[in-house]
Parts: C-alpha cells; sequence; structure tokens
C-alpha cells in the first residue's frame, strides 16, 4: 500500500494530456494494411509503395508479433494500429514473423513512419468541383438509357420487327445524344422476312457502337471520379 501513489495525484496525471494525445492529428502509419485473424494473429496483408513498411523491406503475408518488443497478438486492430503510429519519420520497432518454404523465422525490424502514397492519375480541372462531376454522370446516364430504349422489339411469333415501323440505321452523335433514326418509313411496304432480319441487324449493330462508345465514356467518368476520391482522401 505503501508504494501507492495518492489518488489525487492519480487523478491529475490520468488527466494530464500525453505526447500521443497533443500530436496524434499528425501521426502516421508506416504504409501497411493489417488484417486480425481468427487466431488473434495480425498479418500485413498489403504494403503501399515508397512507404515506410516497404522501405523496411515488409511483405503481404509477414506477422506482427510485437510492437517495441509489446505482444499484439489477441489485441484489437485498432490498438494495434495505434502501437504502430506515430510522428512522421519517426521510427518503431516491429517484431515480425516470416513463414517461408525454409521455416519460420523471427526478425526485429526497424521501420520508419512513412504512409506512402498510391498512383492517382490526374484529376481534370472539369471534374476537381463535385457538382460539374454530378452532372457529367448524370447526363451520362440519361443517354445511356435513351440509346438502350432504341433497341428493337421482337415480335413474339415470328422474332421479326413490325413491318410498319422498320428502321435501318440510328445516328449518335459527338455528344452521344441519341438522334431520331434518319431512315424511318412511316410507310407500310410490304418486306419479307428476310429484308426485316437484315434492316433489324443494322439497327442493332448502330445502337450497339453507341452504346459501346457510352460504356467506354461511363468507364473513363468512373475512373476520374475514382481519382477525385482517392486526391480527397489523401488531403
Amino acid at each position: 500500500v505503501s508504494n501507492c501513489l495518492p489518488v489525487l495525484e492519480l487523478a491529475q496525471r490520468a488527466s494530464f494530456p500525453t505526447d500521443y494525445d497533443l500530436n496524434k492529428n499528425r501521426c502516421v502509419g508506416i504504409g501497411v494494411c493489417l488484417e486480425r485473424q481468427l487466431s488473434g494473429d495480425h498479418v500485413i496483408i498489403s504494403v503501399l509503395e515508397r512507404g515506410g513498411g516497404s522501405e523496411a523491406g515488409l511483405k503481404p503475408g509477414f506477422i506482427i508479433n510485437a510492437v517495441e518488443f509489446n505482444p499484439v497478438k489477441g489485441m484489437a486492430s485498432t490498438d494495434v494500429r495505434d502501437l504502430i503510429s506515430g510522428l512522421p519519420d519517426t521510427a518503431v520497432l516491429l517484431t515480425i514473423q516470416k513463414i517461408e518454404l525454409s521455416g519460420v523465422t523471427i526478425e526485429h525490424v526497424e521501420v520508419f513512419r512513412r504512409p506512402g502514397k498510391r498512383d492517382v492519375n490526374p484529376v481534370p480541372k472539369s471534374l476537381k468541383n463535385p457538382l460539374n462531376l454530378h452532372n457529367s454522370l448524370t447526363s451520362l446516364i440519361e443517354r445511356f438509357r435513351a440509346v438502350t430504349k432504341l433497341l428493337p422489339r421482337q415480335n413474339k411469333e415470328n422474332a421479326f420487327s413490325g413491318p410498319a415501323t422498320c428502321r435501318t440505321s440510328v445516328n449518335v452523335d459527338e455528344t452521344q445524344k441519341p438522334l431520331v433514326p434518319n431512315d424511318y418509313k412511316s410507310s407500310n411496304p410490304k418486306f419479307d422476312k428476310k429484308q426485316i432480319a437484315e434492316a433489324d441487324a443494322i439497327r442493332i449493330n448502330e445502337v450497339q457502337k453507341g452504346i459501346d462508345r457510352i460504356r467506354a465514356q461511363a468507364a473513363t467518368a468512373s475512373s476520374e471520379l475514382d481519382s477525385v476520391i482517392d486526391d480527397i482522401i489523401q488531403r
């Protein structure tokens, strides 16, 4: 009992901010992603390029047994992250377990706290404004739906489109807005089934080309959206 500190002094120490509390907003990791296994082990599943972990030679599959000689097996992932995190360019000592063909080895590795970076393509200026990005994607979706509506409706009996509305081609302008077919025939010519099938094939081919172009543009927009998200995260 004589070795115990007074209750008041303990309360004062508990309320006094630590170095971690003062600098936690500046703390960074070592550029690795950990996953807690059912066994309680914390396994590295990915390593970011140009991060402290990559520079120290850490690789996916390595197990972190201890941080600064403090065993971490069975700890919560967030607690292990807090132990590893610290001020940029400071070092942390990790005890690493490697499982290789030659056997299991244990190493102590000094790792500098550098979070690493992902390779991100430059974000187009037109998409840095979230409103512009939203309008672009909304317009793209509307155009895609409009083009898909031009696909032929097959006749349930003979699988051919009705001869009264035979369309042989569909134009799509440079902005991908579907136009009215340029050779729409409102009359009712006597087409045989072969002519109708050929006309439908041409129509399907033209519409498919327009859809492919819109899908390609959608993929580009999706890639640009990912770039915007990564750019926001890294900020």
